[in-house]
């Protein structure tokens, strides 16, 4: 435990989950839906020296004239950080997640992982907004009241997923 601050109170590891049943019935429903185990979902993205992406081989101007919606701006990165990355000898990160949990990895060496089998993230959203942490949505422009309902529905989802989503650097 971090030192608690004098007058603070203590935020607790775990909450007393109400919705388990709810996560687990979402889970199934959505692996009924796509097969179980569900297939797995490859995203790759390259970023250019500039900070433009492109994912299998679709450059983001033509994701932003296929789904003009969708803030695809915001997947850019500075210039900065994509030169600051390739400087540091960063040439790929990667993420997976999976029904046992969210795997990392960086340069192909596995970073520790958050394992969520056994029901850990369902803590998650309640434990973020005890410490606070809902409230810096509202100064993101996002709305937590819509925000967090969200969440708590995709959660299950993202959970159940197979997704690897690997972000590659230019190489110097």
């Amino acid at each position: 435990r971090f030192p608690q601050a004098e007058g603070a109170a203590a935020i607790p590891f775990a909450v007393e989950d109400a919705n388990a049943a709810h996560v687990k019935q979402v889970q199934a429903d959505f692996l009924a839906a796509v097969g179980d185990p569900p297939p797995t979902i490859n995203i790759p993205v390259f970023y250019a020296p500039d900070g433009t992406w492109t994912v299998s081989g679709i450059h983001e101007d033509e994701y932003m004239v296929m789904l003009p919606g969708v803030p695809w701006q915001a997947f850019q990165l500075p210039a900065a950080l994509i030169a600051g990355a390739t400087q540091a000898g960063i040439q790929q990160i990667a993420i997976q997640t999976q029904p046992a949990g969210i795997f990392m990895s960086l340069n192909g060496q596995v970073l520790p992982h958050i394992g969520w089998q056994n029901g850990e993230l369902a803590n998650v959203l309640a434990l973020a907004t005890a410490a606070g942490l809902a409230d810096a949505l509202a100064g993101s422009g996002l709305e937590p009241e819509r925000v967090l309902p969200l969440l708590e529905e995709l959660l299950p989802i993202i959970q159940a997923a197979n997704v690897n989503l690997t972000v590659h650097f230019p190489t110097p």
